[in-house]
């Protein structure tokens, strides 16, 4: 009532020639922060509710199945690759840790970030392994680092962070 009153009041007598309209708008801040965060045992039988603790976080967030990452891949599977890597390796390398290894999903602008954090591991940089020279031979190449080469290719970023025995 107050707008419409105020409308008259500029109109200040004029004819209404048309029907009159209010649009409200309301600017909400750039989505950010943390969407979902769960707790996994660690072990690779953890791997499913992972996944699917992903595909919920996303579908929460309106992130449809078929959306494309800037790496021009799928999103989920970039994601769930990622995961997945990052995962494994906190369970094959540091097996007698303790806790669960807990995973954060959230939105930064129109970005997505994952953090997936142990609380009780020895200093491994995932950002400070070596490349991998995919284009040696198998013969000559030593098993290992393939996943997190590629992790790091797939991604726009990926960030090490250590202190007091949680990675």
């Amino acid at each position: 009532e107050a707008l419409l009153e105020e409308v008259k009041v500029f109109a200040d007598g004029a004819p209404q020639l048309d029907d009159v309209t209010l649009v409200l708008l309301r600017r909400l801040p750039e989505a950010e922060g943390l969407v979902r965060r769960a707790s996994f045992p660690r072990s690779f039988d953890s791997l499913e509710a992972l996944f699917s603790f992903l595909a919920e976080a996303m579908d929460a967030e309106g992130i449809a199945g078929d959306a494309i990452a800037a790496n021009g891949q799928p999103l989920r599977h970039t994601v769930d690759f990622i995961a997945e890597e990052l995962f494994t390796n906190m369970v094959k390398y540091n097996a007698g840790g303790t806790g669960e290894i807990t995973v954060e999903l959230g939105r930064r602008g129109n970005g997505l970030w994952c953090a997936i954090i142990d609380p009780d591991s020895d200093e491994f940089d995932v950002t400070a392994a070596p490349d991998v020279d995919v284009t040696a031979g198998a013969e000559s190449r030593r098993p290992g680092g393939l996943g997190i080469h590629l992790s790091r290719r797939l991604a726009d970023g990926l960030e090490y962070d250590y202190s007091h025995r949680r990675s």
